[in-house]
């Protein structure tokens, strides 16, 4: 999955919440589900990224500019 997405967990649970919303039909579980998503984005680029790229260095670099952060994309070259 790590080759589509830099956070595959992430996408799960953000797929798996907004499902689940579908599935009750909770129309403002949907909305709140999609607001938090930049929320989300904004945490992951403060600690994870930046903890990684500090370990990993350029090699996180280059990967982080071919896979998507939260959702699957195909590949970048």
């Amino acid at each position: 999955p790590y080759k589509y997405t830099r956070n595959p967990m992430v996408f799960g649970a953000i797929t798996s919440y907004l499902a689940v919303a579908v599935y009750v039909n909770s129309v403002i579980a949907i909305i709140a589900i999609v607001l938090c998503i930049p929320a989300i984005i904004v945490y992951i680029k403060r600690t994870e990224e930046k903890r990684l790229e500090r370990d990993f260095g350029e090699e996180f670099c280059e990967y982080r500019k071919k896979v998507s952060m939260v959702f699957p994309l195909p590949p970048r070259k």
